[in-house]
């Protein structure tokens, strides 16, 4: 299917800590692009970002491509410790 599903979480509430931490959310709005299977896909989108990266990220998880704009790569090997040194 090329359905996509968003999810909102309020960060502040307890029973969704775990996927404050899960998801390393860092800032507000923080998008991160999962697939169907539960996997994180390598990048990233945190702060205001313009609708037309949204819209191309979008099409471009659909379509099953790799992501025309990439963001912090939080998931990559050592990547959220490189950015936060």
């Amino acid at each position: 299917s090329n359905d996509v599903n968003f999810v909102l979480l309020d960060g502040n509430k307890p029973e969704n800590q775990e996927a404050v931490s899960k998801f390393r959310v860092d800032g507000i709005p923080h998008i991160t692009f999962v697939e169907p299977d539960g996997k994180t896909i390598d990048t990233t989108l945190i702060g205001l970002i313009p609708k037309d990266v949204v819209r191309a990220n979008l099409e471009a998880l659909k379509a099953h491509q790799e992501m025309p704009y990439k963001g912090v790569d939080l998931f990559g090997d050592s990547a959220y410790d490189d950015y936060y040194d």
